[in-house]
C-alpha cells in the first residue's frame, strides 16, 4: 500500500476555524497471495491486484464559526471513494460499493464557563449508502441514517 494523506487544520479569523484531510492510496496484492487455491478468503482475487476493501481516496472538511453569545455553528463534509469486495468465488453479489458524500452540522451554546450544550445532526440530507463490506459482499454496514445528538457537556 502506498499513497498520501494530507492534513490541514486553521485559524482563518478568530471567529472561524477550519479542518481537512484527503487521503490516496494505491494498493496491490503480492501475486502469490492473489493466485492462491488454499486461501478463499484473499483480499483479492479478480486477477486486478487491488486490495479490496479499501477507498482508493476519501476527503474530510470540517469547519466552525464562533457567533455572538457563546455560540458556535459549524457544518462538514465526509467522502469515501468506492471500495471493492473480496472475490472468493461468491455470486450474486456486487463487485464495489459506490463512493459516496455525507454533509453533517453541529450547534453549541456554552451556558456558563462549566457547561455547555451541543446539537450534532449527522447525515444531514439522509443519504443511502453502503459504508463497509465484508465476506465478499454477502455482509455489509448500511449506512446512519439522519440522526441528532444532544449533549450536555460538563467541565469542572
Amino acid at each position: 500500500m502506498q499513497g498520501i494523506e494530507l492534513g490541514a487544520v486553521g485559524q482563518i479569523t478568530p471567529h472561524w476555524a477550519i479542518s481537512g484531510g484527503y487521503t490516496v492510496t494505491n494498493t496491490r496484492v503480492d501475486g502469490a497471495i492473489v493466485s492462491s487455491s488454499t486461501t478463499p478468503s484473499a483480499p483479492a482475487t479478480n486477477g486486478s491486484g487491488t486490495l479490496a476493501y479499501t477507498p482508493k481516496s476519501a476527503f474530510t472538511a470540517w469547519s466552525t464559526w464562533q457567533l455572538p453569545h457563546h455560540i458556535v455553528i459549524g457544518g462538514g463534509a465526509r467522502y469515501s471513494g468506492e471500495m471493492q469486495r473480496g472475490h472468493d468465488g461468491a455470486l450474486g453479489t456486487p463487485e464495489y460499493t459506490k463512493a459516496y458524500w455525507v454533509f453533517d452540522a453541529m450547534a453549541s451554546y456554552d451556558i456558563n464557563r462549566h457547561a455547555s450544550l451541543q446539537l450534532n445532526v449527522y447525515n444531514l440530507f439522509d443519504k443511502s449508502y453502503v459504508a463497509a463490506i465484508n465476506k465478499s459482499g454477502y455482509r455489509y454496514t448500511p449506512d446512519t441514517p439522519r440522526s441528532a445528538l444532544l449533549t450536555l457537556n460538563i467541565r469542572y
